[in-house]
């Protein structure tokens, strides 16, 4: 079985997808797509899902309906989920999430607060680090 430290980085956009390097015991590249359970990664080399520990918290300030959120979470390899290289792949990552965003305003002025990521701009950064083994 090989493996290692492994790292990778993802600059999110609206919508919740982005782009994701990943470097260490393997390296590539490609896209980050957003899912409840926590996020799938499709590389060029194949792909791969994970599973969280929860979501970060949001703070909203209603007045100019901006916010931002942040926090730590652990992203375990679903086993079975990987494809091409990424097929026998395992293990977990510590990872932080930062960002912002903007709500769009209801015809009464106040924040929509139940738009979904789609419905306004945001931007944002998560960082993880841990150790992968192909089995």
């Amino acid at each position: 079985m090989k493996g290692g430290a492994e790292q990778f980085f993802v600059s999110l956009t609206t919508a919740g997808s982005g782009v994701a390097v990943f470097t260490g015991a393997f390296t590539d590249h490609g896209t980050q797509v957003s899912a409840d359970a926590g996020p799938s990664f499709v590389l060029s080399k194949g792909s791969f899902k994970t599973k969280g520990t929860g979501e970060p918290p949001f703070k909203l300030n209603s007045r100019s309906c901006t916010g931002t959120f942040g926090g730590s979470t652990t992203l375990t390899i679903v086993k079975g989920s990987g494809t091409g290289v990424y097929a026998r792949l395992d293990g977990s990552f510590s990872a932080n999430v930062t960002g912002v965003f903007i709500l769009p305003r209801l015809s009464t002025g106040k924040c929509n607060e139940g738009s979904t990521l789609a419905d306004y701009p945001s931007i944002g950064w998560i960082q993880g680090a841990g150790h992968v083994v192909f089995k």
